[in-house]
């Protein structure tokens, strides 16, 4: 069944990317080779940076990892606003686990001092767009993020966490729990 939905998720993605590679450049970024390593999630994330900088429309598969967090934004298209998060989910309407999703992918481009719109956006599987502003998530996914990094003893302040060795563990703790 989960091999089935990831199917239906893959095709829903190209659909959603054909029109935009028709219309404006996008830039398709590689995904980490598994099994996952730190250097290996530190050197999708650099790519991703340098992404940013490459004046794309709309990136795709935007790779990110900050030494706690890793995940993939299927789309981060550019506006007069500043980027726009968007993932694409085959739900037809809004989930509360999307809308943290969306946010660890705003909080990374933050990270990564980018400019930021003040929505993200789910796209959804009846076609449908669903904005949100940033400012109404930001408070829960910090909420969360902390509750989680308690439950998994995480000591460490997060300016210093990048330093750390990730174990699979909790790349699936963090998937679990609502964060990805």
């Amino acid at each position: 069944m989960q091999e089935q939905l990831a199917k239906l998720g893959d095709r829903h993605e190209q659909r959603l990317l054909k029109p935009r590679q028709a219309t404006a450049p996008v830039l398709q970024l590689a995904r980490a080779a598994i099994p996952y390593s730190t250097d290996k999630l530190i050197a999708t994330d650099d790519a991703t940076r340098v992404a940013f900088h490459q004046k794309a429309t709309v990136i795709y598969q935007a790779g990110f990892f900050d030494g706690e967090f890793h995940g993939y934004a299927d789309f981060v298209e550019w506006s007069e606003g500043g980027w726009i998060v968007c993932d694409a989910k085959l739900a037809r309407s809004a989930k509360p686990k999307a809308l943290l999703q969306l946010e660890a992918y705003a909080e990374q481009l933050r990270r990564m001092q980018l400019p930021l719109s003040n929505n993200v956006s789910l796209l959804l599987g009846n076609g449908e767009w669903a904005d949100f502003r940033t400012d109404d998530v930001l408070p829960v996914f910090r909420e969360r993020r902390e509750r989680l990094r308690i439950v998994l003893g995480v000591t460490v302040p997060m300016e210093e966490f990048h330093t750390l060795e990730i174990s699979v563990f909790d790349f699936h703790a963090l998937k679990f729990l609502g964060f990805y």
